[in-house]
């Protein structure tokens, strides 16, 4: 058998575990593994957008109490955070999908912030979305100051 038959041979056996696997290349996304902790800043956002008495505040603040990160995916621009809620979590299937907004944050060397987005479907919290407005994310988030949007 030819040698480049060997190679093509190799990358069709790559691609389709790839496939299988669920392995996606995401160019110019910066990919973190799971863990249990939030960072300070992700953390601070979650508390002002979820700063708010009754439902469907309080079942999202006990699910975010048992969820792991399954991954932090970095785009330049800003970043995904996704959530593992555990089945023995409380939830609220009756929800509607709804998205929660409303605060942005001050970095050193920003000139125009940033804003966050705390995704729940299907009555479960599944990602935080943090972007900026046309600039690239910060290399720290150690200093910030955070704020909420107010209602136009």
């Amino acid at each position: 058998m030819p040698t480049w038959h060997y190679v093509l041979m190799a990358l069709v056996a790559f691609a389709g575990a790839a496939i299988a696997g669920g392995l996606q290349a995401r160019r110019s996304t910066r990919t973190l593994g799971r863990s249990t902790m939030l960072t300070p800043l992700e953390q601070a956002v979650i508390d002002i957008l979820l700063d708010k008495q009754g439902e469907p505040f309080d079942t999202i603040r006990q699910q975010l109490s048992h969820a792991t990160i399954a991954e932090r995916r970095f785009t330049g621009a800003g970043f995904f955070t996704d959530f593992i809620i555990p089945a023995d979590a409380p939830a609220r299937r009756d929800l509607a999908d709804m998205t929660i907004g409303g605060v942005g944050a001050e970095f050193p060397g920003m000139q125009h912030g940033a804003g966050f987005l705390l995704f729940v479907r299907a009555g479960v919290v599944s990602m935080l979305e943090g972007y900026t407005y046309d600039e690239s994310w910060p290399a720290s988030t150690d200093e910030f100051t955070l704020h909420r949007h107010q209602a136009a």
